[in-house]
């Protein structure tokens, strides 16, 4: 009962929440990750999710920017309109190892692939665009830690 009213309107449709397995792959080449803390809580209220927690890598063997699984598929967009973009702590990432030599590495952020399960770690730069965080980024040992708003599908 919502305050004496049965409305549906009034209810939660679709409420989870759990924990979240997370898978790392590299967008190009053969993929060995290994993760020594591999857990992210969520909550999931009807089409929105919140993710947050940390992992570490234990080994890393990645071609191609660094991806990370998201307990549900994001809802598709356009012009980036359900991206979800969030800000990354950080602990030994190598934020000016970019091999172009241009602006300053400022931090990382992650970004929800619309219409996908999947999260790409970006690095931001003063006076230059973003680039993909890279084995020559983040590598074993490395700690990520998150809050992660997106909507679903």
């Amino acid at each position: 009962s919502f305050s004496g009213n049965n409305a549906a309107s009034e209810s939660l449709d679709d409420y989870e929440e759990g924990l979240h397995t997370v898978t790392l792959t590299g967008s190009s080449s053969t993929t060995n990750l290994t993760l020594y803390e591999d857990k992210l809580s969520y909550v999931k209220i009807g089409t929105t999710c919140w993710l947050w927690g940390r992992i570490r890598l234990n080994a890393a063997s990645y071609g191609g920017g660094l991806r990370m699984s998201i307990p549900f598929a994001a809802a598709s967009g356009t012009s980036c309109s359900n991206c979800g973009q969030s800000s990354v702590s950080t602990h030994n990432v190598n934020f000016e190892n970019d091999g172009v030599g241009t602006g300053h590495n400022m931090g990382l952020h992650i970004e929800t692939y619309p219409g996908t399960s999947v999260v790409a770690f970006i690095i931001n730069r003063d006076a230059a665009g973003w680039i993909e965080g890279t084995g020559s980024h983040i590598a074993e040992y490395h700690y990520l830690a998150f809050t992660h708003v997106y909507r679903t599908t």
